[in-house]
């Protein structure tokens, strides 16, 4: 998990591309075994003993970060931490992790039966500012996740394509995809609307609590846009690095966590990773 401080810019995403490179010297510091199914329980714990190979590679990551505006990463091998790097435990705001979150969040209502990715904004009442076109009105909430609405009504808050979308009304639900906030933001209103649940209260109890998240606090989340432009605001989060650790570490185990609670991969949270991501 690595984190770039700021919003997505093509100098972020190259910076982005470099820092995978380099995360590639660790190759042989890499296990050939299968993913062990470890969480890392209260702490993560660390790699007990590294090759000196591997220690040479982590070594040029490190200074090659230094040259960075990288503010924290953290490389996990089989549930523990082979590299670290920069204030991993500080929490900040993440802004397009956000909407794979709330993809994660979906997936227990979507398996209980309490959303269904095939309803119509229509059917759901799905209004905004001016209101949305007669063929908007039509998209699913599936499309909403997998950003192919074919709504191109303005989003509550900027850093998405939207500069790029086609005009209002030219492209059918799921046909065309649009990298937009609209979507994401109304995927959080609608989860809002049919688990009668906060997102951020939900996230709690489905995810923080479970995957013993150490950094996270609930009074600092907080909503953000502008109400003029649209009804659904935008969810971010502030998440620490080792916290999106913990994340990814779920979804490389397909959703499975050793050291949940009892039951806890018997709940839907299971099905996330198979369905949620999916590109419909």
């Amino acid at each position: 998990m690595t984190r770039i401080q700021g919003q997505p810019t093509p100098l972020s995403r190259r910076n982005s591309i470099r820092i995978a490179a380099y995360l590639l010297l660790l190759a042989s510091c890499t296990s050939a075994a299968t993913l062990a199914e470890r969480n890392p329980g209260a702490h993560w714990p660390a790699v007990a003993e590294a090759s000196p190979a591997c220690q040479a590679s982590l070594a040029q990551v490190r200074s090659q970060l230094a040259m960075l505006p990288t503010t924290s990463l953290m490389a996990v091998r089989d549930g523990e931490v082979l590299f670290s790097y920069g204030a991993v435990d500080r929490a900040n705001q993440v802004y397009s992790v956000r909407k794979s979150v709330l993809a994660m969040m979906y997936g227990p209502p979507v398996a209980a039966g309490t959303i269904s990715l095939d309803s119509s904004l229509a059917s759901l009442d799905i209004d905004d500012v001016g209101g949305p076109l007669p063929l908007e009105r039509s998209a699913k909430v599936g499309d909403l996740l997998a950003a192919r609405s074919g709504v191109y009504h303005a989003a509550a808050n900027p850093g998405d394509d939207a500069e790029a979308a086609p005009p209002r009304g030219s492209q059918r639900p799921s046909a065309y995809f649009l990298y937009n906030n609209w979507d994401f933001n109304a995927a959080g209103t609608v989860y809002e609307q049919l688990t009668r649940r906060d997102i951020y209260q939900s996230f709690v109890s489905e995810l923080a609590q479970p995957l013993q998240f150490e950094d996270f606090t609930l009074a600092q989340q907080r909503r953000s846009g502008d109400p003029k432009r649209s009804r659904h605001p935008a969810y971010h989060f502030h998440f620490s690095t080792r916290d999106m650790a913990r994340l990814g570490q779920l979804m490389l185990q397909e959703g499975r966590a050793r050291s949940a609670p009892p039951n806890f991969c018997a709940s839907p949270i299971c099905w996330c990773n198979r369905h949620a991501f999916k590109d419909r």
